[in-house]
């Protein structure tokens, strides 16, 4: 029962991660200009400060000057960060201001990008050509793509530690073993009644040793079986664990 329900988070676990397509929607949004036009999209479980990283990051390469503000909304908002007014070639060659919003629902990270420009907010009525609306929507899905990989990426590099704990576990019990082997199957006595030059004493003894030595190599079978039953439990939770590793690796290579 305890492997089934295993199994069933495992495929649970993996399942959060799987199938995802990044979709640019312009939506209606509250920020600290008022309501505007985002462009928002979502990922999934993607780590806050992940992702305002890599904002700085990607406006810090779209620019060489000015300095981003932060401002911090309510606590259940998420926050929000502003830039000075620049020029975000990629977008549009007219000077605008960037507000960024990341918060966290439900198993889903959002993103919204807010470009202001001079008559309004991109993608409200008469504001921005068709153009600059396409340009909008590839930057902010060239940032998701981004975010996305790194938690994937990230993801996998805790999935391996997992794995890898599993391995450590697996493998002292896997050096328990041979300790095992060691003390309780080597040292079979060398004498037997069969060689012996018919001594009873040396028989005696030989019996008797070889009498010692089974029951020895009895308990140390006994004492190998358990241990193989505890190496059966995490050799399973490692496959398990490797599905999904891979899983989560086929999904950062099928990243669109």
């Amino acid at each position: 029962m305890k492997k089934i329900i295993y199994v069933v988070f495992v495929l649970m676990h993996v399942s959060a991660f799987s199938q995802h397509k990044i979709i640019i929607n312009i939506v209606e949004r509250p920020s600290s200009m008022g309501l505007a036009p985002a462009f928002e999209t979502a990922i999934p479980q993607a780590d806050l400060k992940m992702a305002d990283d890599l904002f700085e990051e990607v406006i810090s390469r779209e620019r060489f000057f000015g300095l981003i503000r932060r401002k911090t909304a309510h606590v259940k908002e998420g926050h929000e960060r502003i830039t000075e007014e620049f020029v975000l070639e990629s977008v549009s060659r007219s000077p605008m201001v960037v507000l960024f919003q990341v918060t966290d629902f439900s198993s889903q990270t959002y993103m919204r990008f807010f470009f202001k420009l001079e008559d309004g907010f991109l993608g409200a009525p008469g504001v921005g050509s068709k153009s600059e609306i396409t340009n909008a929507e590839a930057f902010v899905h060239n940032y998701a793509t981004q975010l996305y990989a790194q938690t994937l990426s990230a993801k996998i590099s805790d999935e391996q530690k997992v794995y890898s704990r599993f391995e450590k576990k697996y493998n002292k019990l896997e050096r328990k073993k041979r300790r095992i082997e060691k003390r309780y199957f080597r040292g079979q006595p060398k004498m037997s009644p069969d060689n012996s030059d018919g001594d009873l004493i040396d028989v005696e003894q030989a019996v008797s040793e070889e009498a010692n030595f089974q029951n020895e190599k009895k308990k140390g079978q006994k004492k190998i079986r358990r241990v193989q039953k505890k190496q059966a439990k995490w050799e399973a939770r490692m496959r398990n664990q490797q599905i999904v590793i891979d899983k989560l690796k086929q999904e950062l290579n099928a990243i669109d």
